[in-house]
This record gives C-alpha cells, structure tokens and sequence, in this order.
C-alpha cells in the first residue's frame, strides 16, 4: 500500500499551510533531486517550518544565517557526507540535532569520517510515516552519552517481529 501525499486542497486554495506548534525548525540537505522534492512537500503538507539545502556548502551557509533544531541529511553526498557536515554544523551550532537518511547501511557511518557524532538513523527507502517519527524522535532527542545512537531501522524491525 502506498502513501499519497496530498495537502488539504480547500486550505491551499485559501493560501494557508497547516502550522504546527512547537515543531522543530529543520534544515533539509538531500542531494537527490527527486527525494528532496518529496521530503520538502511532506514538511509542507505536515506543517513542519523547513528549509531545503541542495548540498552541504549550501546548508553550512544557511546555517551561518538562520538557526535550525534538526538536521535530516543524506549520508553519502558528492561534496562532503553526512556525518562531516553535522560535525561542521555543531561548530556553528552546538545544539543542532540531527537523523541521517541513507540507501546504505548504518553500519557503514562509522567509517565515515565525523560519525563519532551521535544521530539517529532512517534508512531509504522509508514511508512517509517512519519519517515524521524519526522527525520528531531526532527533534527532542537529548544525548547524555557519547556515540549514542538511535537507528529507527532496528526499532520498526522489532514492531514488525513482535518486539
């Protein structure tokens, strides 16, 4: 079974966006074109405050401009991966959180340079439902361990073996 994405018709006619309150402010860095076009009208439908970078330069900018509580990046980007943009962004912002979306396994982060940060992981493909929850478990997640980290692929494989 698929999931359309529509937005309430009657409220884009009228201009009107759902809103919801006290959601995350996210920055959105996807290098491919088509997942980036999905994701952004997902967080628009859903109501999400969002800004979409098409790759790290460009969100390391947005960064300098704007704040952010949630970064939802791609892994394997052309000019810099995943892990080494949020170990950059910490540096401008040191609260930034952060879940990581990829066609690769979570096991090959921790070859990549940076991924000693902690992070929560959703791999591709994904519903549109398993990203909003890793949105908002990414969004108020508070690390009191180093490395901790939480991968939604093992928690929606336990739901889907009884666990």
């Amino acid at each position: 079974m698929r999931e359309r994405l529509v937005c309430s018709q009657p409220l884009r006619a009228r201009g009107y966006h759902r809103v919801r309150i006290n959601s995350p402010r996210i920055l959105v860095v996807e290098d491919e074109v088509a997942v980036r076009k999905v994701i952004a009208m997902f967080l628009k439908c859903q109501g999400y405050d969002s800004v979409i970078a098409t790759d790290a330069h460009h969100a390391l900018c947005l960064l300098e401009e704007q704040d952010f509580d949630l970064l939802l990046s791609d892994v394997m980007m052309p000019d810099m991966k995943g892990p080494e943009l949020y170990s950059a962004a910490l540096n401008i912002q040191p609260a930034l959180n952060v879940a990581f979306v990829s066609d690769y396994s979570e096991d090959s982060l921790s070859e990549l340079p940076g991924s000693d940060v902690c992070y929560s992981y959703l791999p591709k493909p994904f519903t549109l439902a398993q990203l909003d929850n890793a949105i908002q478990e990414a969004a108020t997640r508070c690390w009191t361990h180093p490395k901790r980290r939480v991968s939604f692929a093992s928690a929606a494989q336990a739901k889907t073996n009884g666990g």
